[in-house]
């Protein structure tokens, strides 16, 4: 399990899966290295689920933490994890199957072992962030707003001993602007919108948070700013266009990054495009451009990033000294995969350590970079005045259909851009004629 840790090898997971059911054959019941045994099988059996999908082995993991937890009765020293390990099986088998009644158990585990995690004690947040999380999806089934107020009781309660800086800070962030947002829907209490927004904004901002994090910290941002109109929309879009431009370079290859392109292709899709639409609505047209230019970018060029910076790289001497082969891996190790969703942790604070500093090295690594000329504007939003130089061999012309503004902009060599709205031409439309 650590070489599948350090690498995401799943060979090394099989392996490891394989030699701990063999142990566990010859550890009969009773046997005091019984319980090790079954924690770590169930706990593989559950990353190899995150890998397969298949239900047997969520079944098989759920069984031997259920095992595990039979083992540990009330008063023992690991019933805590017992608890913990439980409840995070049958809410993965929850996600899976849809059946309530392993939501209720989860929820039932996790509130016994926050009862076993006193204040000072350091698995606290852990226990709070599983049952907050866990709170929100019953109540999205029940519509039950107990669950809702005590999920984000719980969340704040996780934040408060979570400081800035903190490993598990972003989850705790990202968690209480789900639930916020969520109880605005219901209260329309504006002053929850307003928390929620900046909880995601600050997620989107944390460079502890795994990238895949934050750019889906950046749709709820967007969501909520969309619904209620805080003023915040066009940053929020920016944002989450910066780190989808980041998330896709950092894939390994360009397989990869086409891989994660597809995966979320709805949600890329759709932030360009609403992107756009939204400046048009406000008549931020110099801003629609840049939107939608940057969003270009990210489907069409993303996967020829890397090849072109080693192009440019044995063209100028400077620009080599800064932008290695070894620095490119570098950015490439970046986390974007590991801990999605989860939280660090405690025993990892050495790893966690390490992608901090390879975030900080990363964001001094653009700085020299954007002092270099030509390089400007690297995974940044090129100006309105830098794209209207393409239109010196006659007018580009940007078209943006979309549920909310459908419009065409006119990009000319000198003077602003041009709107012309096309009311007739909703989404649906469109699709008919094609």
């Amino acid at each position: 399990m650590t070489c599948y840790d350090l690498t995401g090898n799943k060979a090394d997971l099989d392996e490891s899966i394989r030699h701990q059911e063999e142990n566990l054959s010859v550890c009969p019941i009773g046997y005091l290295g019984r319980s090790v045994t079954l924690n770590g099988l169930g706990i593989a059996l559950l990353t190899w689920y995150e890998h397969t999908t298949n239900v047997v082995d969520i079944d098989e993991s759920v069984r031997y933490q259920r095992e595990k937890l039979f083992i540990s009765p009330i008063g023992h020293p690991n019933r805590s994890v017992a608890l913990n390990n439980h409840g995070i099986a049958l809410h993965a088998r929850h996600k899976k199957t849809g059946k309530i009644f392993d939501l209720d158990d989860t929820i039932e585990y996790h509130r016994e072992n926050l009862c076993l995690c006193p204040i000072s004690y350091s698995e606290r947040q852990f226990a709070l962030n599983y049952l907050g999380s866990a709170l929100m999806p019953r109540y999205d089934l029940t519509g039950n707003k107990v669950d809702l107020d005590e999920s984000i009781c719980h969340q704040q309660e996780n934040l408060t001993i979570c400081p800035i800086g903190h490993s598990g800070r972003w989850l705790a962030l990202n968690n209480l602007g789900i639930a916020l947002r969520d109880r605005c829907e219901q209260s329309r209490r504006m002053s929850d919108i307003q928390e929620s927004i900046l909880y995601f904004k600050f997620t989107t901002a944390d460079p502890v948070s795994p990238l895949s994090d934050r750019l889906n910290s950046s749709y709820g941002w967007i969501s909520a700013a969309r619904v209620y109109d805080t003023g915040s929309l066009a940053e929020a879009y920016s944002t989450s266009l910066s780190l989808l431009d980041r998330c896709v370079l950092l894939a390994s290859s360009i397989h990869d990054r086409h891989s994660r392109l597809a995966a979320e292709h709805g949600g890329v899709m759709d932030t360009i495009i609403n992107a756009g639409s939204y400046a048009i609505e406000t008549q931020q047209l110099p801003l629609a451009v840049e939107l939608l230019e940057r969003g270009r970018g990210v489907m069409f060029n993303s996967s020829r990033v890397i090849e072109q910076l080693q192009t440019n790289s044995r063209q100028s001497t400077s620009y080599q000294q800064i932008v290695s082969a070894r620095r490119v891996r570098q950015w490439r190790r970046l986390p974007c995969r590991t801990e999605q969703g989860k939280m660090w942790e405690v025993n990892d604070e050495d790893r966690f350590a390490r992608y901090l500093k390879q975030a900080r090295n990363w964001d001094a690594n653009l700085d020299e970079i954007h002092q270099l000329k030509g390089f400007e504007s690297f995974l940044r939003a090129t100006p309105f005045a830098t794209l209207q130089q393409a239109a010196i061999s006659g007018p580009i012309i940007m078209v943006n259909i979309n549920k909310y503004c459908s419009a065409a902009i006119i990009v000319q060599e000198t003077g602003g851009p041009q709107c012309v709205h096309l009311s007739e031409a909703a989404p649906s439309v469109i699709e008919a004629l094609l």
